[in-house]
């Protein structure tokens, strides 16, 4: 005798898409929260300029976020109003954002993909 499940529309479904989604928003969430914190440091530390005023240093800053359901964001920033003038004239001389974009983009696609793979082995 077997035992047939319509899992396209079964309550059981349901309940298992709602623990995996929720455990992966969590971990996802938490590890983009750590690695932000840890960028935002590193932002500080290797600005290419000297500091005049340190408010341009002060201003810059890494936060994650999750601005809906299908996103979970880790938005780099200077918060100065000539901070885009370090970060595009002189030939991206005193850039700080896009140089430590590209340089902590793999590390954290690597925590990124083993955080899924944890969660979907179930551990």
């Amino acid at each position: 005798m077997a035992l047939k499940i319509d899992w396209e529309n079964s309550e059981m479904r349901e309940r298992f898409r709602k623990l995996v989604d929720g455990r992966f928003k969590a971990s996802f969430l938490g590890y983009a929260k750590e690695m932000a914190g840890k960028y935002d440091g590193e932002l500080r530390v290797s600005r290419p300029w000297t500091d005049q005023t340190g408010r341009a240093k002060e201003s810059l800053s890494a936060v994650a976020s999750y601005p809906d359901d299908q996103t979970i964001r880790i938005t780099f920033s200077i918060g100065v109003d000539y901070g885009i003038w370090l970060e595009l004239a002189h030939e991206k001389k005193y850039a700080v954002i896009a140089p430590t974009l590209h340089r902590v983009a793999p590390e954290y696609l690597e925590g990124a993909s083993a955080i899924l793979r944890a969660v979907i082995e179930g551990s």
